[in-house]
């Protein structure tokens, strides 16, 4: 018995140890006086979850994280009635051996491990540029309901999964996504109401559905090094795609009429619909191209 309170004695005093070391910060933004919002997001390790919130105009969210890492910076400003929101988490790592070189091993780091927990609800009421930027760690996106202008985002080695369930209220200028060494899943990305989507797919991978109730002309531009990319396209469209490929690369369209050469079209073609016209170039990797429906 006295063995089992003494356990119990020591549990208690590390779980205290614990939350003694766990800070959380609250954070509150009314942003209804301006005209316009700019989200900057850059965290060096940890996991990010962003979505709508209930509030039109007021952006909330809190970080969690270990005291003995370094602290956030958050800060909202404003230029030309333009308002900044600035998120900044860097990561407390070194990366390299004692002689400073890099190696891989250096990448064998727990993604799960949370280091820190960003959670950021982002007001529906206003037009939005969101500029993300990811370490290590894992982001979980959701810009449904959102009024977004513009998109760019460089995943890092980070594990992504965005989603657009409803179409975009406003015309989002560009889309720009980056997957660098991570695993990148979006759906419903037509759904941002973009004419310009730009897909760079590093070495990692990437699962991209441009599926959604947008009806502007697409301009696609994909690029896949040595990562493998699946490519969902809607079938209400006109489509036209040229891809590139290496003499190693692997490349798999169906759906389309393939016209030789690496040009290929939808087998109907209607003048009511809206056209996505694409560019893959394949490097080393992999690409697939399903055409589905809604």
């Amino acid at each position: 018995m006295k063995q089992i309170l003494i356990g119990i004695t020591l549990l208690t005093k590390i779980l205290a140890y614990e939350g003694d070391q766990c800070k959380k910060v609250d954070y509150e933004f009314n942003v209804k006086k301006f005209d316009a919002l700019r989200v900057y997001i850059d965290f060096g390790i940890g996991r990010l979850n962003l979505s709508p919130g209930k509030s039109r105009y007021f952006i909330t969210g809190f970080i969690d994280y270990n005291n003995s890492l370094s602290a956030p910076s958050v800060s909202l400003t404003s230029n030309n009635n333009i308002a900044k929101l600035k998120i900044d988490v860097k990561a407390d790592m070194k990366f390299g051996n004692n002689d400073g070189n890099f190696s891989l091993d250096d990448l064998n780091i727990n993604k799960d491990d949370n280091n820190y927990k960003i959670n950021f609800q982002l007001p529906t009421h206003i037009a939005t540029d969101i500029n993300l930027e990811f370490g290590l760690g894992a982001a979980n996106l959701d810009f449904t309901g959102l009024r977004i202008s513009q998109l760019k985002m460089d995943c890092g080695l980070s594990d992504v999964r965005m989603k657009v369930t409803k179409p975009n209220r406003i015309d989002c200028d560009k889309v720009e996504i980056s997957t660098g060494i991570s695993d990148y899943n979006g759906t419903g990305l037509g759904n941002l109401n973009s004419s310009k989507y730009i897909i760079d797919v590093g070495l990692g991978t990437a699962d991209v559905d441009l599926t959604g109730g947008s009806s502007r002309d697409i301009d696609l531009n994909i690029s896949v090094g040595l990562g493998s990319l699946e490519l969902t396209l809607p079938d209400h469209v006109n489509i036209k795609l040229m891809v590139e490929s290496g003499l190693i690369s692997s490349v798999d369209v169906r759906g389309l009429l393939s016209k030789g050469d690496g040009h290929y079209e939808s087998k109907d073609w209607h003048d009511r619909w809206s056209i996505i016209e694409g560019k893959i170039s394949v490097g080393l990797g992999s690409v697939d191209v399903d055409i589905v429906g809604d």
